[in-house]
């Protein structure tokens, strides 16, 4: 970019249009471009100098020179900054005379989390995949680049790390090289690595030979009279070989005249037991010569030797070179044949991304004789032509690393780390019918409305923890009211006397008090200033765990969290959404298809959480609560560090509280009948029945024995347990 430093009226207005408006997610190129258009027009002075003293009657003529250059460009620079700011950005600033304090504030404003910059980088550098679309020194050097980011983020990976990311990244042709590699013992440098791609690509390119199946036969489905070119059909016979062989013939000349689909009678190339092999594409070529398709580079082959096929293996007694088709051989995607998985899942714990990942690491496949070959411990006949790399697999499924599940391919959803999804097909993987709008979206992992993502994203990307916090976490409709009411009168009651006819819990919802991060904090503002609430500053969240200071979990046994969900959806479902049978819920429920769901994901984050961080996540049952309140109320304070004196124990002051928080009482205020609060509900619909086993009056034998049985496989071995439930 070249900017002209004459500046004259047209020129800075031409220079001034190359800067890019800034839209909150372009900043950092933003600064770069008015920095350099500053710079070029010499009008940078301002950014660069402080503002020289004032000026006095004793100021001599340079120091006056010096404050009249100062000043325009000052003034040069905050209109040019300001031109290039939308007017909603404008009007969030403060009226700064200053251009480099003012720099500086929208600097603050638009700062990156570093958090997730981090992640950003970190999901980049993993996913990169090469091609072969640009200069494969230049694609490695761009991984150098994103790891370079992460250093000056002060998380440096290593030389070694970045080593074994390329190696993932590359290609199935490089697989000869990258075993070359791990068969080494001298570990290479990254600039060693550099070079010795660029020969193996040099090298790739030079031995590429030119293959393709036959994908020729007759029109009319009839057997093909002998010629100098082409033999007889052989008859169509039962094979007792090991192996059906086609031909992979090698062509060394061109002359494609056009291509096409094939015909039905074109179709398929049938091999042992009718097996039917689908052909690609059918081209026509010379008059002395045939036609081929290589897929594997969608080129077209000519060869003026060849073998015709209709419906049975080949024939004819000219040797030409042989590829063989097993019945056993399987075909895996990029990503399950190799060891790479492994080296990531080191990786990711060894960065400390995530405490760790469970093992065996579950694949899904959609190709049925790949997950039998992987599962299947006996050695057959033809074992010997099985790949090396189909082996790896079976070996890590047999040592437990790996374990391979089938999937049907209209339900397989592509490893991001190795393909995207079409539109169509990404948008019905992760777009379904909503309990009260018309969409529940997949975002992270679990379900949710669409207007809630951004103030997840919001809260995820600025909300700073402290100490002293402390956020209550549940899935929706499992005692979250209750256990607001609970957690506020605990850590407030030196401020607010339990007893008192003021008491906020008297004037307000309990949903006013402990305000949702994704519903009220960040959805009304995305940046919103919380420096001055008091501490212990109360949150509330529904989203699985992702928080990093004291949590208080609650969960409710899955029938009574049902039924509860399902009637309170139903309550609030607007009209032109129609009916919401209570069969079409409990479907999409055991299916994990649920706001904030599956139900036992987000349950057992948290449970994992408490067993590993007692002193930071403390996991409750609703029917716990429901059984001795006060026992849990105690335990409650003990946890958020606000013990109760025995003053206070024998002035009856965890009753107090269990009393002014119970549902009844609550239920009763008049707050709680009439207004309205969370996403301007009324507060009468929180509260319905609160008992334990209510279930039983809506579920039938099927359902229950369906929800049974899959809370036994999710939470098996887990040591999570809702004993007495279906003795209710």
């Amino acid at each position: 970019m070249f900017f002209s430093v004459n500046t004259s009226a047209n020129v800075i207005s031409a220079n001034i249009n190359t800067i890019s408006m800034l839209d909150g997610t372009n900043f950092k190129t933003w600064k770069e471009n008015v920095m350099i258009v500053l710079g070029c027009m010499d009008l940078d002075l301002a950014l660069r100098v402080e503002r020289p003293a004032a000026l006095t009657d004793s100021s001599s003529s340079i120091e006056k020179g010096n404050m009249e250059k100062w000043e325009r460009s000052n003034r040069m620079c905050l209109m040019i900054m300001k031109h290039a700011i939308p007017e909603s950005f404008r009007g969030t600033m403060s009226e700064e005379d200053n251009a480099k304090s003012f720099l500086t504030e929208l600097e603050k404003r638009f700062a990156k989390n570093e958090k997730a910059e981090i992640s950003t980088l970190l999901s980049s550098l993993v996913s990169q995949k090469y091609k072969g679309t640009w200069n494969i020194r230049e694609y490695i050097m761009e991984m150098s680049h994103i790891a370079s980011k992460l250093k000056a983020l002060k998380l440096e990976p290593s030389d070694d790390l970045l080593v074994h990311l390329v190696l993932i990244s590359l290609p199935k042709q490089f697989s000869q090289f990258k075993v070359s590699y791990n068969c080494q013992k001298e570990k290479w440098t990254l600039n060693e690595l550099i070079s010795h791609c660029v020969q193996e690509e040099e090298r790739l390119k030079q031995e590429k030979t030119e293959s393709a199946h036959l994908a020729s036969s007759s029109k009319d489905g009839k057997k093909r009279k002998k010629g100098k070119d082409a033999v007889s059909q052989p008859q169509k016979k039962q094979h007792k070989e090991d192996k059906a062989e086609t031909k992979h013939l090698d062509a060394s000349s061109v002359g494609c005249l056009n291509c096409r689909k094939p015909s039905d009678g074109e179709r398929y190339i049938y091999v042992e037991n009718g097996k039917a092999i689908e052909v690609e594409a059918i081209s026509t070529f010379r008059s002395k010569g045939y036609k081929f398709y290589d897929p594997t580079t969608r080129s077209i082959f000519e060869s003026g030797n060849a073998r015709f096929f209709e419906d049975v293996e080949f024939g004819g007694k000219n040797k030409v070179k042989e590829f063989i088709f097993e019945e056993e051989q399987v075909s895996l995607p990029s990503f399950v044949i190799n060891h790479d998985q492994t080296l990531i899942l080191g990786m990711i714990e060894g960065l400390r991304i995530v405490n760790g990942i469970d093992r065996p690491l579950k694949l899904l496949c959609d190709n049925r004789s790949a997950v039998l070959y992987a599962n299947n411990n006996k050695s057959l006949s033809k074992s010997k032509h099985i790949d090396v790399k189909f082996r790896a697999v079976k070996e890590r499924v047999e040592s437990k690393q790996l374990s391979l599940e089938h999937i049907s391919t209209n339900s397989m959803i592509a490893d991001p780390l190795t393909k995207g999804l079409p539109p169509k097909v990404f948008h019905e993987h992760t777009t379904l019918k909503g309990w009260r709008t018309p969409n529940l979206y997949l975002f992270q992992r679990f379900w949710c409305q669409p207007k809630e993502i951004q103030a997840i994203i919001s809260a995820q990307t600025h909300f700073e923890a402290h100490d002293s916090d402390v956020i209550i976490a549940t899935i929706p409709k499992s005692g979250t009211t209750w256990l607001k009411a609970l957690v506020f009168a605990i850590v407030n009651r030196r401020r607010f006397d339990v007893n008192s006819i003021d008491h906020p819990l008297l004037r307000s919802n309990p949903h006013d008090l402990v305000p949702f991060l994704e519903y009220k904090v960040y959805a009304d503002n995305q940046v919103p200033n919380l420096s001055n609430l008091d501490s212990p500053r109360l949150f509330a969240s529904h989203v699985p765990y992702t928080s990093n200071c004291k949590v208080v979990c609650i969960c409710r046994n899955p029938f009574d969290t049902f039924v509860s969900i399902w009637h309170f959806m139903t309550n609030i479902r607007p009209n032109n959404l129609g009916p919401f049978s209570l069969e079409e819920a409990f479907d999409m429920y055991c299916m994990g298809q649920v706001g904030y769901g599956p139900y036992w994901d987000h349950m057992l984050g948290y449970w994992k959480e408490s067993l590993n961080s007692p002193q930071k996540v403390m996991f409750l049952k609703y029917e716990d609560l429901k059984e001795d309140v006060n026992l849990q109320v105690t335990r409650l304070a003990e946890f958020l560090g606000c013990l109760f004196s025995a003053q206070e124990k024998r002035d009856h002051v965890v009753e107090d509280i269990t009393k002014l928080c119970s549902f009844q009482n609550m239920k009763n205020l008049e707050v709680n009948k009439d207004g309205k609060s969370i996403l301007n509900f009324d507060n009468k619909g929180l509260f319905r029945k609160g008992e334990v086993g209510d279930w039983v009056n809506l579920l039938s034998e099927e359902m229950v024995e369906r929800l049974s049985q899959i809370m036994d496989e999710k939470l098996a071995g887990t040591g999570l347990e809702f004993p007495n439930i279906l003795k209710s």
